[in-house]
């Protein structure tokens, strides 16, 4: 064992001081502290939500992001530590204030979001990460995850990469599975590549009662959206009307099993498989995921290599156009809040699914003690009219509700499979009150440490 004597220990310091300020020797400063580059570019997220939209709840919580271009401000996290709402983010580094953050941008499929600060605060020790935008990381590859977890601020662990899957349940994407213990709060972070320092993936999700079951979303997603965005494009994916075939294993390929809510001439049918998108940098897809991927940034068409059977012969090869439909981005939505009710509509392809009309104007949050919580309004209910009148848009809804203390009846449907009925339908009177248009602001926050704001939720260091 070699110990370091005093004076070599001060040279130590000051030498990896300098590897951090001028980042021309990353390679070694991982040799000697893999988690000392990491330091500069992890910060910690703390999120509030007063009106939840869809997928959300109220409250505060906190997570980590990665700063990934220093020269915009952006720093790359989690859906769930961002909010998909109209919210306030405060980001730190280490020994730093924090300054307030706005969203830029939602994924609408992956759990990844897009946070901007002022770059003029970003300390001057910080420094982007550098991504592994290519290939996928070998089984037994080392690496470390830095983050909060539990709110143990910017601490480190290690392990290996176990796998790859994209079969989460409640995470679409790609994911990598590792064996490093992670805890709420990791939410967000990077998982490191100890050999080059290089981030491979954003700390996800594990799985409760279980040892060394947690998920990074792999960073080549993210690339793909990042890159779109430096560009000037909407990154989000379309949306497909289509259930893929799943298996009990990891998926091999992206095999249509049915089309919903769609004319008859749809280009797509059951038992086709994707191949490939023409202009594509993906040979053969290996999966529904790959091809979500694919197709962002495509434009209102897309040309599909098809495989379609043909009873009693080999598989056809087709070359298909495919109309591609997006939704609204989500930090482009709004709501309505009244008697403690916040509601939206969503355009789930969920509901084309089950053959209902799209879009819902869905109930998302109900605060507890309002008009809305003792009338048993509940969240997930639509509104499908007020007094008689069915209701189309937002802007409908603000007129049927708009006067002073007036009180309507609100016609519900909810979902709860009552005596052989899948819905049932309510008839709620409800006073109106604090009636408001809940929005998402309109470009970056400033960023500068906002002193009312921290003098009630506290600087974050």
């Amino acid at each position: 064992m070699t110990w370091f004597t005093t004076r070599q220990a001060q040279c130590a310091i000051v030498w990896a001081a300098a590897v951090l300020l001028t980042g021309s020797f990353m390679d070694t400063a991982w040799a000697v502290d893999p988690f000392l580059v990491a330091r500069g570019f992890t910060v910690r997220i703390k999120t509030s939500v007063a009106y939840p939209f869809r997928r959300d709840s109220q409250g505060t919580w906190y997570g980590t992001g990665i700063l990934v271009d220093r020269e915009r401000g952006w720093i790359l996290t989690n859906a769930h530590v961002s909010g998909r709402s109209p919210s306030v983010s405060w980001v730190s580094w280490q020994n730093h204030a924090a300054v307030t953050g706005s969203l830029q941008y939602v994924d609408p499929v992956l759990d990844l979001a897009l946070i901007a600060i002022d770059p003029t605060h970003i300390p001057a020790t910080a420094r982007e990460a550098s991504l592994r935008c290519e290939g996928t990381p070998a089984i037994g590859t080392a690496i470390g995850l830095y983050g909060h977890p539990r709110r143990e601020y910017f601490r480190g662990a290690q392990g290996i990469v176990s796998g790859l899957t994209s079969n989460l349940k409640d995470f679409p994407g790609e994911y990598l599975h590792v064996d490093a213990p992670t805890n709420p709060g990791n939410s967000g972070g990077p998982l490191i590549e100890l050999a080059s320092g290089r981030v491979l993936g954003v700390m996800t999700c594990g799985k409760d009662d279980s040892q060394g079951m947690n998920y990074a979303l792999a960073i080549s997603q993210a690339c793909r959206v990042l890159a779109l965005l430096r560009n000037g494009q909407n990154p989000a994916p379309p949306r497909l009307p289509v259930n893929w075939v799943r298996t009990a294993d990891e998926p091999r390929d992206a095999r249509v099993a049915r089309v919903f809510g769609q004319p008859a001439g749809y280009p797509l049918l059951p038992g086709d498989q994707i191949v490939r998108v023409i202009g594509g940098t993906v040979s053969r897809l290996r999966s529904p995921v790959e091809l979500t991927n694919e197709l962002r940034g495509r434009g209102p068409s897309a040309t599909l290599e098809v495989l379609r059977p043909v009873d009693g012969a080999p598989p056809k090869t087709l070359q298909i156009e495919l109309p591609l439909v997006y939704d609204a981005p989500i930090a482009e939505r709004e709501a309505i809040h009244f008697s403690g009710i916040t509601a939206q509509f969503d355009d789930d392809v969920v509901f084309r699914e089950v053959g209902m009309p799209a879009p819902q104007l869905l109930i998302t949050h109900v605060d507890a003690g309002s008009e809305g919580d003792s009338q048993e309004v509940r969240h997930g209910d639509a509104i499908v009219a007020v007094d008689g009148k069915p209701i189309s848009s937002l802007r409908a809804l603000r007129r049927a509700l708009a006067g002073a203390d007036k009180t309507v009846t609100l016609h519900l449907r909810r979902l709860d499979y009552f005596q052989g009925r899948l819905f049932s339908d309510y008839f709620t009177p409800m006073e109106v009150r604090r009636l408001k248009v809940i929005r998402f602001s309109q470009g970056p926050i400033a960023g500068q440490p906002d002193k009312a704001r921290q003098e009630r939720h506290g600087a974050l260091r």
